[in-house]
């Protein structure tokens, strides 16, 4: 449960402002150290794996990725309850 928690806590982190390439690296390390083989955040996968960075050129990925966030930390808070 620790782990889930460092996860959700390294993705709101995201959500509130923090978007650099190491940030969301760290992020993409724990999801697959803990959640790599489970099917329901495949899209999360993908997402962190697109991730360019927070630029004009890239939106459509951050967007994708900022969703696919909030999506996954409800999932994960409400299995952790």
């Amino acid at each position: 449960m620790g782990n889930v928690k460092r996860l959700v806590k390294l993705i709101r982190a995201f959500l509130e402002g923090n978007t650099s390439m190491s940030h969301v690296s760290e992020i993409e390390g724990e999801f697959a150290r803990l959640l790599d083989n489970n099917e329901r955040f495949s899209d999360l996968q993908y997402a962190l794996a697109m991730y360019q960075g927070e630029s004009e050129s890239h939106r459509y990925e951050f967007e994708h990725l900022r969703i696919e966030c909030a999506w996954a930390i409800e999932e994960l808070e409400r299995e952790t309850r």
